[in-house]
């Protein structure tokens, strides 16, 4: 998957996932994950499984970048274990689907938003 969002082959798979590039806030460890993603407007939405470890270099918020549709641009990415925000993200990704149905089926989860063109500002807040 990581590879075929670098190539003019990006468009098979790029509707649906992205790439997403954290940095470790303690090792400094780059993290390249595949990720399902939605695209609002300039926020994106993922969730992924509380048991991954590389989520947790967001809280707080964090900057990152992304391979979005064969383009790399970057945003502020803020997760969240909240089961309202976790149910909202699941509503906002799979909106046919009962979302009640679709927490039993998920593991523990972490709804992750990313709203494009922000950066971190030195107090640690989000700017534009």
């Amino acid at each position: 998957m990581k590879w075929i969002q670098r190539t003019p082959l990006h468009s098979l798979v790029s509707g649906r996932y992205m790439l997403i590039t954290v940095t470790g806030r303690k090792t400094g460890k780059i993290y390249e994950t595949p990720v399902e993603y939605t695209l609002q407007g300039q926020t994106v939405t993922v969730i992924t499984q509380q048991a991954y470890q590389w989520w947790k270099n967001l809280i707080g918020g964090a900057k990152v970048k992304l391979i979005l549709r064969g383009k790399p641009v970057e945003g502020v990415a803020v997760p969240s274990t909240d089961i309202v925000a976790v149910s909202a993200a699941i509503h906002i990704m799979y909106p046919k689907m009962d979302t009640e149905a679709l927490l039993k089926r998920f593991p523990p989860s972490v709804a992750i938003q990313i709203r494009l063109g922000e950066r971190l500002n030195p107090a640690g807040g989000q700017s534009r």
